[in-house]
């Protein structure tokens, strides 16, 4: 979902898509979809993000839904940003933020749950073109093979995978 993500924010004009993975092929992936720059998970991560935006990042948007990658996003959204939840967590998941910080940096938290309007812009973006998911599949594999290939993706070694019926 962050791919697509990518591609539709560099479409809807954002200057700067930075993407954040853990996984390097799919960081190679992010700049060829369209990212301005991609930062590696790890001990180098915040100095990196605080480089490419000293002041913060007007928009940042959680893909992943993992609560302690949401609460420590928060440190990288500055004043009058805005935050788009859009991975799902868990439903009793919950974050530890200041409702201070909210105030004092008067940030937006928006929420993305809005399928009902995002079908037909995203059929007319495949449609044109826009937004290429052909990347995205990085196997096609035989059912038969559906429990080697779900360990496969549990692991991280797959994108999305294309099963062929027998």
């Amino acid at each position: 979902m962050g791919l697509l993500l990518t591609q539709a924010l560099r479409h809807s004009g954002a200057s700067q898509v930075v993407v954040v993975e853990k996984q390097p092929d799919r960081l190679a992936l992010a700049e060829q979809l369209g990212a301005t720059a991609t930062v590696a998970v790890g001990p180098d991560q915040e100095a990196t993000l605080k480089e490419l935006a000293p002041y913060g990042f007007a928009v940042v948007i959680d893909a992943t839904g993992i609560p302690p990658v949401i609460e420590n996003a928060f440190k990288f959204l500055k004043p009058r940003g805005q935050f788009l939840q859009f991975g799902v967590t868990p439903m009793d998941a919950t974050i530890k933020l200041s409702p201070y910080d909210i105030f004092r940096h008067d940030w937006t938290i928006i929420g993305s749950f809005a399928l009902c309007y995002t079908f037909e812009p995203t059929i007319a973006w495949l449609a044109n073109g826009v937004i290429d998911v052909s990347p995205l599949i990085s196997h096609t594999v035989p059912l038969a093979d559906f429990a080697d290939v779900f360990h496969q993706f549990a692991a991280g070694k797959t994108l999305k995978v294309h099963l062929q019926p027998s």
